[in-house]
């Protein structure tokens, strides 16, 4: 609704229209939501960068234990 200012009025006004609130209301709702993903894709981005840094200690703890029992360090 907001990305395009030529058609963003017209949304709105069908939009309140359509659920019979006030237009500040709609407006109020659109921020909130648009905070919410922004915050939800800063969440994912972080988890993401977690399970990446999880994956990485596992794979070098996997390359640490195959040195070892290659060179008979592990019984």
């Amino acid at each position: 609704m907001r990305r395009d200012p030529a058609t963003c009025s017209g949304a709105l006004k069908r939009i309140v229209d359509q659920l019979g609130v006030h237009p500040e209301t709609l407006r109020t709702w659109v921020k909130r939501a648009e905070i919410e993903r922004e915050t939800a894709a800063a969440s994912v981005h972080w988890s993401s960068n977690r399970l990446h840094s999880a994956l990485d200690h596992l794979i070098a703890y996997e390359d640490r234990y195959h040195q070892q029992t290659t060179s008979g360090e592990v019984a």
